[in-house]
């Protein structure tokens, strides 16, 4: 049986199709721009901020293995030289200020680099920090550094190859494999970025060209529809005429 349609439907159905393109369209290019807005906020957010504030962390617990090295061997006069005044600082402040940044951004890690900046915490704050402390309170005048004995011992406990020295080492090394590690998701996601971005250019070439291609094949379509009838009524307008003056 063979389907007949008005005009008026070959017309809706026409446009109809024009309309689901330009849809489909539409969900492919939102779908496109929100995926690469997820990605984008994860660089801006977590990403680039992480690798930033790990990079602050290393500065810092470096700093701290450079001003207990001054605080043994060359800031003997006074205890208030720039030198120890930082490394207090660092203690109390900085530290605290620099983890609980780093403890908001670690929420989006994964879970074996969240387990691994607590380590680094605990190393730091528990150990790492109360042997400075240590140190510190025992030469805090200048007889403290007169004492042969005193110094001799923290002289040790500060040279290459001391626990502190080793200690802070590996406390770096795990900061930078963190850092390493953010980097590598800042890149990919920019890669991903990219891909995307490229995507999104052809699928807007194609789904042009497509869409010019359907309005074509509409206007045809729909130019047809309207003509051949037209054209059937003018031909038995015609042929009435044409009897008409016969008779």
């Amino acid at each position: 049986m063979k389907l007949k349609l008005t005009i008026a439907k070959k017309l809706g159905l026409g446009f109809g199709v024009l309309t689901l393109a330009v849809l489909f369209n539409t969900i492919l290019t939102y779908n496109t721009l929100e995926k690469s807005r997820k990605t984008s906020d994860e660089v801006i957010k977590i990403y680039s901020p992480s690798v930033s504030k790990l990079a602050d962390l290393y500065s810092l617990v470096s700093d701290s293995k450079m001003l207990i090295k001054t605080w043994v061997y060359i800031d003997k006069m006074s205890n208030d030289t720039p030198g120890k005044i930082k490394l207090r600082k660092i203690h109390r402040k900085d530290f605290p200020e620099l983890r609980q940044k780093l403890n908001i951004l670690s929420e989006k890690w994964t879970e074996e680099q969240r387990e691994k900046l607590k380590i680094i915490y605990k190393t730091v704050n528990d150990t790492l920090f109360e042997e400075h402390k240590d140190i510190m309170s025992q030469l805090m005048s200048f007889e403290d550094y007169e004492d042969t004995m005193v110094q001799f011992e923290l002289n040790t406990r500060v040279d290459p190859g001391s626990q502190i020295m080793i200690l802070t080492e590996k406390v770096l090394e795990n900061i930078s494999f963190l850092k390493k590690q953010n980097s590598e998701k800042v890149e990919e996601a920019m890669k991903n970025m990219e891909l995307s971005f490229n995507d999104f250019q052809n699928l807007v070439f194609i789904m042009g060209f497509v869409l010019v291609i359907g309005a074509i094949i509409t206007a045809l379509f729909t130019t047809n529809s309207l003509v051949r009838p037209i054209n059937y009524v003018k031909e038995i307008i015609f042929n009435m005429s044409k009897v008409k003056r016969y008779f």
